[in-house]
């Protein structure tokens, strides 16, 4: 398993893993297409979910995993940890809502932690996204993540297929459709989330 820093400025700001499944990308995919079928009511590119799915599991267990290292080189103390999960499909068509143009718009950023806050959530500590599936007839930066720093600077990251992304919740980010691919690109996302327990002492009556 090798790990590889993605600096931008100079600074590390994610981690890059690659990862090859228990399970065969067909698989994968068909279970995808199953969650998504359960949920018709989601009109956005994410499906959330909390059930145990026999495809996804191990790439989550992977998942978290390496967020546990990353924790404990950063010197982060907890005794337990949750995953928020999801499932994002990022079409070519029919064109979504949150599709840019990005020769005459900015890109739309988000960060994880602000995600939390406006819903009321706990903060996760990490995010990370496994990319199961890329788009094809790439061009410019079609297909690319973009990080952007909290002094502006941006970095153009192009994923690989099995490729994992961990990278602090507060990091700025924004996914960029291929418009002209034939294939959706599509990943398992997730936000590590951590808990310091407090265990109380059992009181004597001496």
């Amino acid at each position: 398993m090798e790990e590889k820093e993605i600096r931008l400025d100079g600074e590390v700001i994610a981690f890059s893993f690659e990862y090859t499944p228990k399970f065969s990308k067909e698989n994968i995919l068909d279970s995808v297409s199953k969650l998504i079928d359960e949920m018709p009511h989601i009109k956005s590119d994410g499906y959330v979910f909390k059930k145990s799915i026999e495809e996804f599991d191990d790439i989550y267990n992977f998942c978290s995993e390496r967020c546990v290292e990353i924790s404990n080189k950063n010197l982060l103390k907890f005794n337990e940890f949750n995953l928020h999960k999801w499932v994002s499909v990022l079409r070519s068509q029919p064109r979504q809502p949150m599709e840019l143009d990005v020769e005459n718009k900015e890109p739309t950023y988000h960060n994880h932690k602000k995600i939390a806050e406006m819903s009321g959530k706990t903060i996760p500590q990490y995010s990370f996204v496994y990319y199961l599936q890329m788009p094809d007839n790439l061009s410019g930066i079609d297909g690319h993540i973009l990080f952007k720093n909290e002094n502006g600077g941006v970095l153009k990251y192009l994923p690989k297929e099995n490729e994992v992304l961990i990278f602090k919740s507060d990091l700025s980010h924004a996914p960029i459709h291929a418009k002209n691919s034939t294939k959706n690109r599509v990943v398992l996302a997730g936000d590590f989330i951590t808990h310091t327990v407090t265990y109380k002492k059992n009181k004597t009556i001496i």
